[in-house]
């Protein structure tokens, strides 16, 4: 048996967590723009002599990709969780066994 309410708050939560996820990327993705064209506005040669602030940068871009790794997999979790959560609900409901709390 299962609960469907506990199921639907589940799922509403998921729904928030996943809209402030999209919103971290969006936000990441214009971080990744700025990165990207501060370095492309020097040459090989600007950071051949500043090879430290290309270093920089490149290091904003591996923390960026770490913090875009995590919510990746975050929201893989929660697409692994409410598959499970709808098929519990679905071969629930072909048995009839379930309850509202």
């Amino acid at each position: 048996m299962f609960d469907l309410t506990e199921i639907q708050d589940r799922i509403e939560k998921h729904e928030k967590l996943l809209e402030g996820i999209e919103t971290k990327i969006k936000d990441m993705r214009t971080e990744f723009e700025k990165i990207y064209s501060e370095l492309d506005n020097k040459d090989d040669y600007y950071y051949a002599i500043h090879p430290e602030e290309k270093e920089q940068l490149n290091e904003k871009i591996r923390s960026r990709l770490s913090v875009y790794d995590l919510l990746k997999e975050t929201a893989e979790n929660i697409q692994i969780q409410t598959k499970q959560d709808m098929q519990v609900v679905y071969e629930e409901l072909q048995k009839n066994r379930y309850y509202e709390s």
